[in-house]
């Protein structure tokens, strides 16, 4: 049975994908027991060349099928747009950061007032030139 998701794939496509991938798993299991029975030199490279075959032509169905799994890459996408929220637990925990929030506290309290700059040129020279028009 298929999951509910993907009746919104083409089914054509997941039938043919199922069954080609059940009857490529088998002979990989039948090539690894060739592999295995293989005596001579040449059985064991005919074998070797045969599962080589099989595994590649199984990754070649891996990347076909991953590229029809569309509603996954929607998911992620959608997943990783969400803004974070929270906040990490070690700020609650954490005592030192307790610490350091009391020290910032006292030492704001002697900073309360910051001294103003000095006017800058470009005032002095508005006023003058206001007070001459």
């Amino acid at each position: 049975l298929f999951p509910v998701h993907f009746c919104s794939y083409r089914e054509k496509f997941i039938s043919l994908y199922c069954r080609l991938s059940a009857v490529v798993e088998l002979d990989a299991l039948n090539t690894q027991q060739s592999l295995r029975e293989a005596i001579s030199d040449s059985e064991v490279a005919a074998a070797k060349q045969r599962h080589q075959q099989v595994l590649d032509f199984i990754q070649q169905t891996d990347e076909v099928w991953r590229e029809m799994r569309w509603i996954m890459d929607a998911l992620q996408y959608a997943r990783y747009k969400q803004p974070v929220f929270g906040l990490p637990i070690t700020k609650l925990i954490d005592p030192s950061h307790e610490q350091n929030l009391k020290k910032i506290s006292s030492t704001s309290s002697h900073i309360d007032c910051l001294p103003s700059t000095s006017p800058s040129p470009e005032m002095h020279r508005r006023k003058a030139m206001s007070g001459k028009i």
